[in-house]
């Protein structure tokens, strides 16, 4: 049997990883705008040529004042940098330069913002986790056991079938900020990654929860030899007592690296003594955010970063990390490889993590009914509405003709501009979510896209469906079962349609107002190509293509021909000459330049426009993605 400490071929591992970085320095692009002239980029450093190593079983706590860097250098170490930062200098796994890709596939990042789906149960949460993360040869039974274990490691028995809650309007929080915190960081525990961050864990948390919290993830990384980084602003004494070294970061250097009783022997070296009733994490603190009495003297952070980086303490780091670069380079590519455990995962198969993501979207929905049970019954209310003030007028004479298309239009247009706008909101509001889980391995982007829009695209079927039949039912609209089923598919069509290019436009703009400024005008151009308002072939050259985009013209087109097709017969009220004269169906269709002959062609065109608005939604997805990320 194939133990831990060995890889497939039978060669030995080492446990853990060892996590270093060396002249390490990052910056931040700021764009200065200028009204009249081309915009300039300056870079301003946030970390400031910093070095340090980390081994496994120790808990290390980044330690330092506000904007002291602590989150930019672990997710710089983390390599899950924003775009609008660059990185100068090494990050080591086990000696060697780590890539996004490696440290990504061994390591959890424990956000200090949590994000959840709401509407899924604590244990729902990490069985979904379980089976988009875990390797796919781990069985139903082992997955069970790993998220049993977790939650009753982690306090969170008693609440497992309790939903999780979301912050906003409309939500409920449910789940406490202790059970919040470690839920989150079960989550992160499910693969038990030989890397773990966490980012200001104990943020929000009381004493007694922040306490728990620091414990496990201690009790992690020496029962189980992980390296765990967290960084933490000003812990109680009862909790710096738990870390097995400090860092403390000041303005992007480091002040010192070591155990806490190093730190305070350092510092009394420096001249700075701890008072014994002092909490050690204030007194580093004080020191490191200490500000200058004049312009030339050094503040007293500035002069412990100096001392640290010409002492014993920092040579020790250094000859660690030259120790690692030296065992490494007595490894092939391959022995790293197993040493990470990288060639021996199988994630789940892709297939396989697309139906899961669209079957949590799809709990999300059934678990959320308000706000489709407002739209049907938007939907059925205003289909009672329109069909009332048609009944009696659908008749096949003159008159009828105009009452007819002006059910048609009603059909059309409210399948197109209420699920367009709708639609807006949707990714917005799901990207900072996906983000995460992306960086996390949980799905990609392809893989979220197609989920999301499979959730939707049920309620998009339901709601014309319940429109055409109260309104059909009520206006006394008559027409073979045939030509009912061919107007469904060609509303179900529409409305999809319409959907995808809400979401085409929300994905171009980044303000959902100002994605709603542009999409006014091009409504307007979608009804007037309609073929109501205006015959078609009328139109001047120079607009004329726009109707071709117009998937209300298709959709308008589609129904007046199932509804006119096989009518020959219409009532004429007059015999003067001069007034116009409808005889059949085939003269309605010529007077809105509609083509029975169109049919197939519509259904296909407003095929091809959904289609073509969710490559486009996708593509800047794609892209508007990577900015968050």
């Amino acid at each position: 049997m194939i133990t831990d400490k060995e890889n497939m071929a039978g060669v030995k591992r080492r446990e853990g990883v060892t996590l270093a970085w060396r002249h390490l320095s990052v910056y931040a692009r700021v764009k200065n705008k200028k009204l009249l002239a081309k915009s300039t980029t300056t870079y301003k450093k946030i970390i400031d040529d910093v070095t340090g190593i980390i081994e496994p079983g120790n808990l290390v706590a980044i330690i330092g004042a506000s904007g002291a860097g602590k989150s930019t250098l672990m997710g710089c170490l983390a390599q899950r940098m924003s775009g609008d930062m660059v990185m100068e200098g090494s990050v080591l796994i086990n000696g060697r330069q780590a890539s996004g890709m490696n440290t990504r596939g061994i390591s959890g990042f424990m956000h200090q913002e949590d994000m959840f789906r709401g509407a899924l149960t604590v244990s729902e949460h990490l069985h979904f986790l379980a089976r988009l993360r875990l390797d796919r040869r781990t069985s139903i039974a082992q997955r069970a056991r790993l998220v049993d274990d977790l939650l009753r490691q982690l306090g969170l028995e008693h609440c497992r079938h309790t939903r999780i809650g979301a912050p906003g309007p409309g939500q409920r929080v449910v789940l406490s900020g202790g059970e919040r915190k470690r839920l989150s960081f079960a989550g992160e525990c499910l693969s038990y990654p030989p890397l773990l961050f966490c980012d200001e864990p104990t943020t929000g948390l009381d004493s007694s929860s922040a306490l728990a919290l620091v414990r496990a993830l201690r009790a992690m990384a020496i029962e189980r030899r992980r390296t765990v980084l967290i960084s933490i602003h000003q812990p109680g004494s009862h909790l710096v007592e738990l870390f097995h070294s400090v860092l403390l970061l000041s303005q992007g250097r480091i002040a010192f690296m070591g155990s806490t009783d190093e730190a305070l022997a350092f510092y009394k070296l420096n001249g700075f003594e701890c008072p014994s009733s002092y909490n050690p994490a204030d007194f580093f603190i004080k020191q490191l955010a200490g500000s200058k009495t004049s312009l030339k003297e050094e503040t007293d952070a500035e002069k412990l970063c100096s001392s640290y980086s010409q002492s014993d303490s920092f040579k020790r780091v250094q000859d660690k990390i030259e120790s690692e670069i030296k065992k490494s380079s007595l490894s092939t590519s391959q022995e790293f490889k197993i040493e990470l455990k990288l060639e021996r995962r199988k994630g789940p198969r892709w297939l396989t993590k697309l139906f899961w993501l669209w079957y949590r979207e799809m709990l999300e929905v059934a678990r959320n009914p308000h706000v489709q049970t407002i739209r049907l019954f938007h939907k059925i209310v205003l289909a009672i509405v329109v069909g009332l003030c048609f009944t009696g007028t659908l008749t096949l004479d003159q008159k009828g003709v105009q009452a007819i298309q002006g059910v048609l239009f009603m059909l059309v247009t409210e399948n197109t501009f209420s699920p367009m706008y709708a639609a807006l909101d949707y990714f917005p509001h799901q990207l900072p979510l996906f983000a995460r889980e992306h960086a996390n391995g949980v799905c990609t982007r392809l893989q979220f896209y197609i989920s999301a829009i499979a959730s939707m695209t049920p309620v998009l079927t339901l709601e014309p469906v319940i429109f055409i039949a109260v309104l059909y039912f009520i206006s006394g609209l008559s027409m073979s079962l045939n030509a009912y089923i061919l107007s469904n598919i060609a509303v179900i069509l529409c409305i999809n349609v319409s959907a995808a290019c809400g979401i085409f436009f929300s994905t171009v703009f980044t303000s959902i107002p100002v994605a709603m400024a542009y999409l006014v005008p091009f409504d307007y151009c979608l009804m007037i190509t309609s073929g109501l308002f205006v015959k078609l072939s009328t139109l001047p050259w120079h607009v004329s293509w726009i109707r071709y985009l117009s998937w209300m013209m298709y959709t308008n087109e589609a129904l007046s021909i199932v509804s006119w097709q096989q009518v020959s017969n219409i009532t004429c009220e007059t015999h003067r000459a001069d007034l116009p004269c409808l005889n059949s169906g085939e003269e309605v269709l010529e007077k809105y330049s509609f083509s029975a002959s169109n049919l197939n062609c519509d259904f296909i065109n407003l095929f091809i426009l959904y289609l073509t608005f969710h490559i486009l939604a996708f593509i800047f997805f794609f892209f508007r993605s990577n900015r968050v990320s």
